[in-house]
């Protein structure tokens, strides 16, 4: 018996001229990974001075109707009926397999990897004889399943019904009685109740057609496996050197190309919303994006003009109000360069860590820390209609400390996404996304979901109690000094128009806010459609409306507020006319 393989050599001049070039290679040197035959490697075939014994050919035969495989102009077409995949099946690799009878290896061919279960696959070969094996492995995030498609030794056309044989894992069909596990597979094919084949880390093994005992080849599972996807999402390939020929399978609630996006309640990322577009439709959003900045530019300066002023700064509401502006403009900020991280991710392909981390964190502190101060800014107000001689709500220092407080805070909660964001570029576009990679650690990832929920959900429900209790408390404080002169609706118009800045302020934010939570809880961990990620970007974006009209909100309500911005330079210069009439009818006598 030889140990060589027939083969026109790929490494001569004239391969055709079999005297000088002898056709056959040695056997060792098949699955090197070198080019050295014409046509592919086929080591089933035989030739003068070469000859193959297939062990395999022995191996049983699978009859039945769920698989209907059969090849023709150098194609293998398999076409799938009535196979239950099971619900956790995520994805699917069909591996193709020739063996090597003298080390006992199953050589890879070809590799197939789908997302779910295929209803049909094959492909195009240029092979003498088509590959001898082919085997399904079905995929969830923790384990999968092992198929025999077809066993066919020695065939050049296939044209066959094959029920799908499944081979459960070795460990759960030996016996634990002290005896190495191989040593015990003979004995698992002596068992006709037993299945026909099965596999370790090491082998597959088959049961031939007498059940007399297993041929086990060698097979490396780790091949299709690769680790290119994030949140722990698992990572199967068809080739190992082109990434894009590889899927990621991801955990519930995440989607993207690597598992990047995180689709949960209030988790959604503006690079999932819009980084694959059009560039077009991502400069218009620049364009609404640079147009907000710039109201919400004005409008905080008019507002930081007025709260910095001597008179104003000496109450704890109007200094939270200049720290709040502040932050307000910065979440802006940020909010238009996140923008343009996105167009140039996808437009220019640029992107790195640095930026990811620091626009990423700074955009979410600034804008939850708004959020806090707004809150915080309705309790005073709250507890200044209720206890209106508490002394605590009209120190300056209380503001000054509750902010700094607020924002230390809110740095120290946020620095898990300063180590976790990162630059990700996806394999099958020229997109460089920002995203967050808790890279599969549980406590990590329940934190950073609960705690975003916190900073929408708390901040959201203070505002509803507070313009609530606003309501009840002034309404019965008015109805008790005027007794049942008035009815409740005209005393509830006439403490509105009187007190209008309590009540504007918490309304206008918790409607900002509440089509975004709306909207968010009803598409949570759902593939969204087009219309379906505009809607949400804009009321993500109609949520930075207090950010932008901080002036509209606190200032213009308030008769205190609008008094002292009359007497500002940037009112004596654009608002002359509109605060002529203010002026006078405030002007102290």
């Amino acid at each position: 018996m030889s140990s060589e393989y027939p083969c026109l050599l790929a490494n001569v001049t004239n391969p055709l001229d079999i005297k000088r070039n002898r056709p056959c290679i040695d056997m060792k040197l098949i699955g090197d990974g070198i080019y050295h035959c014409h046509g592919g490697l086929d080591e089933r075939n035989t030739a003068t001075g070469c000859l193959v014994v297939l062990i395999i050919a022995r191996a049983i035969q699978f009859v039945d109707r769920f698989f209907v495989i059969y090849r023709g102009n150098s194609r293998i077409r398999i076409q799938i009926a009535d196979f239950p995949s099971g619900k956790n099946t995520l994805g699917s690799v069909v591996q193709y397999y020739d063996v090597n009878n003298i080390n006992m290896n199953l050589i890879p061919r070809y590799r197939q990897v789908f997302h779910g279960m295929p209803s049909g696959f094959g492909f195009d070969h240029n092979l003498t004889q088509v590959p001898i094996l082919a085997v399904l492995r079905l995929h969830n995030l923790t384990s999968f399943r092992y198929y025999i498609l077809y066993i066919q030794p020695n065939k050049t056309t296939i044209n066959i019904t094959s029920t799908p044989q499944e081979c459960p894992h070795s460990v759960s069909l030996v016996s634990q009685n002290g005896i190495p596990a191989a040593f015990q597979y003979h004995r698992i094919c002596r068992n006709e109740s037993l299945p026909v084949c099965f596999y370790d880390s090491t082998y597959l093994c088959i049961c031939e057609s007498n059940r007399k005992q297993a041929a086990c080849f060698i097979h490396d599972l780790s091949l299709e496996l690769c680790n290119l996807c994030v949140s722990g999402g698992k990572c199967i390939q068809e080739d190992r050197r082109e990434s894009k020929d590889s899927i990621c399978l991801c955990p519930r609630c995440y989607s993207g190309r690597l598992c990047e996006f995180n689709m949960q309640v209030f988790t959604f990322v503006l690079d999932s919303l819009l980084a694959f577009d059009k560039t077009s439709i991502q400069c218009v959003y620049i364009t609404i994006v640079s147009i907000l900045f710039i109201i919400g530019l004005f409008n905080n300066l008019c507002s930081f003009v007025t709260f910095k002023r001597p008179r104003l700064r000496i109450y704890s509401v109007s200094r939270c109000l200049l720290i709040m502006t502040i932050l307000n403009q910065c979440a802006l900020f940020f909010l238009l360069i996140k923008f343009l991280q996105i167009l140039l991710g996808s437009t220019f392909h640029w992107s790195n860590n640095l930026s990811c981390k620091v626009v990423n964190y700074f955009l979410a502190v600034c804008t939850r820390s708004s959020h806090w101060l707004t809150s915080w800014i309705t309790i005073v107000r709250l507890l200044m209609v209720i206890y209106p001689m508490m002394k605590i709500t009209k120190n300056a220092a209380t503001a000054i400390w509750s902010s700094v407080i607020v924002v230390l805070t809110l740095l120290i909660l946020h620095i898990h996404e300063t180590i976790f964001s990162k630059s990700i570029d996806e394999p099958d576009s020229r997109v460089a996304l920002c995203a967050i990679d808790f890279a599969g650690q549980s406590i990590i990832t329940n934190y950073n979901r609960i705690s975003t929920l916190l900073h929408y959900l708390i901040p959201f429900l203070v505002q509803v109690i507070s313009v609530t209790l606003l309501i009840v408390f002034t309404t019965r404080r008015r109805a008790k000094a005027l007794g049942s002169k008035i009815k409740l609706i005209e005393l509830l118009k006439k403490q509105f128009k009187t007190q209008k800045e309590l009540y504007v302020m918490p309304c206008i934010i918790v409607l900002s806010v509440l089509p975004e939570a709306i909207i968010s809880f009803g598409l949570a961990c759902k593939q969204l459609h087009d219309w379906q990620r505009h809607t949400l970007l804009a009321a993500y974006l109609l949520s930075y409306a207090p950010q932008l009209l901080g002036f509209l909100l606190f200032v213009l309500p308030s008769s205190t507020y609008k008094r002292e911005f009359s007497e500002t330079f940037m009112a004596k210069t654009f608002f002359k006319r509109f605060f002529t009439q203010a002026r006078e009818k405030y002007t102290i006598h």
